[in-house]
């Protein structure tokens, strides 16, 4: 994407083939925001049902990265939601862990997740992460779990086509 550029006033150099320009020193893009400095913050997602809390943990061998207006419920299975309580329960990785701290850590993980399932996906179904369009988070393989996140309920007329192949006919409407 270009940056994007103002053209400067005339001053008294010589002319070039180019027009002068300034370029800015920041990049604008998806769902940026252009607001009044001075006004208060704005809050994102104002008004829609919201839960707090949730930790995701990519128990996979392969970055996940999720975007702005994914339903969390269709996204990949390696990518498992707790809660603070369900996070204390889980093994805390060294920063250079080795790989049988990884695959007890992964087992543990797993065995919990399965564990929580069905409380997991009620979490999770029908909302997206809380943050800004465009955006997206990334969750590298098997570190310590990340957040905590908010979730915000998917808007509209909340059906959702979904990005899995193994998804039924009748299964995006989220109501």
């Amino acid at each position: 994407m270009p940056y994007f550029q103002i053209t400067a006033p005339p001053t008294a150099t010589p002319p070039t083939t180019e027009p002068p320009t300034t370029v800015l020193p920041f990049r604008y893009g998806p769902g940026h925001i252009w607001t009044d400095p001075t006004a208060p913050d704005l809050e994102l997602n104002q008004g829609l049902a919201k839960t707090d809390g949730v930790h995701v943990q990519n128990i996979g061998d392969r970055p996940i990265q999720v975007g702005s207006h994914v339903h969390l419920a269709d996204i990949n299975p390696d990518l498992k939601f707790f809660t603070e309580a369900e996070v204390q329960q889980l093994d805390v990785l060294p920063e250079k862990p080795t790989a049988a701290e990884v695959e007890a850590a992964r087992a543990k993980s797993k065995a919990l997740a399965e564990q929580t399932q069905d409380a997991a996906a009620e979490r999770v179904h029908g909302n997206r992460f809380d943050i800004r369009s465009g955006a997206s988070l990334r969750f590298e393989p098997m570190s310590n779990p990340d957040g905590p996140y908010t979730l915000v309920a998917i808007g509209g007329k909340r059906v959702v086509p979904g990005i899995r192949l193994d998804k039924q006919p009748g299964d995006e409407d989220l109501d």
